[in-house]
């Protein structure tokens, strides 16, 4: 039997997932560190913002695979880690879910329903414009990839026509595909800049260009309260969150502080 999480509840789930990723990245020695919403709540919360239902986390590019490359030696009884060497995944980062969870909405239906993000750290040029160029590519591409893997649209849903027309076509060439196409792009910047002394998040998409950050902002991390365990953040968490967020420490108005995703729901065997 299906039953619905509060918020509550998911924070806990959630807390465990980041527990149990903090204790892999100890075993392997690999550097990881909380990002956007997940390291605000950190900083601001000391936890969870209190109406966020996510967590996402970033490591560098070298961490970043041989997590996932060492994960599947594990064999975990309860988390999966889904990426792009699983032919339906149809994400360009990784995703370690909780089995039997399940998320919906009006529009879709996800057989993940707890989970957490794990994005690469890329190397990306000095040359702000090349930069600025990639992250117009990498946003093009994610778009298609959202269009092929939708099956239905939000009646107030911005540019809804040209997303109906172009849809048909995407889901010819598939979601996983544009996946992989951006997640080359990001892993070609990575390898040619390497000494650029320049890295960021460029497979988020979300932020643009207040993801291209000197290398330094990534390079330490130190640990920090995170509900009741303790996580890794960078150093510089300010200049990264300014640079994401602005005025970050204040609060938004109160209408707008509601989950943005979707019901979750666990299996608990019951009949």
């Amino acid at each position: 039997m299906k039953h619905e999480l509060n918020i509550k509840e998911i924070h806990n789930e959630l807390t465990v997932m980041l527990a149990e990723i903090d204790s892999i990245c100890k075993k392997l020695n690999l550097k990881y560190m909380l990002s956007g919403g997940s390291l605000l709540g950190a900083i601001r919360h000391e936890g969870f913002i209190p109406w966020d239902d996510d967590v996402d986390i970033m490591m560098p590019r070298d961490d970043y695979e041989k997590f996932i490359e060492k994960f599947k030696e594990i064999k975990h009884s309860e988390y999966d880690l889904l990426n792009l060497s699983q032919k339906n995944w149809d994400f360009p980062y990784a995703r370690l879910n909780k089995r039997n969870t399940f998320a919906s909405n009006e529009i879709t239906s996800l057989e993940n329903g707890l989970y957490v993000d794990i994005f690469p750290i890329d190397n990306i040029s000095k040359k702000y414009q090349i930069n600025v160029i990639r992250m117009w590519y990498l946003k093009c591409l994610n778009v298609l990839r959202n269009s092929a893997r939708r099956r239905k649209f939000g009646p107030d849903e911005k540019k809804i026509f040209v997303k109906k027309i172009i849809g048909p076509m995407t889901k010819l060439i598939g979601a996983h595909n544009f996946s992989k196409l951006m997640n080359s792009c990001a892993k070609k910047a990575n390898s040619k800049y390497e000494h650029s002394g320049y890295s960021g998040v460029i497979l988020s998409t979300k932020y643009g260009s207040s993801e291209f950050f000197s290398e330094e902002v990534f390079n330490e991390v130190f640990n920090t309260k995170f509900e009741s365990i303790e996580l890794k953040v960078p150093v510089h968490f300010d200049k990264y969150l300014r640079s994401l967020y602005g005025d970050y420490e204040k609060l938004p108005d109160k209408e707008k502080r509601i989950p943005e995703h979707y019901k979750i729901y666990i299996e608990d065997g019951k009949e």
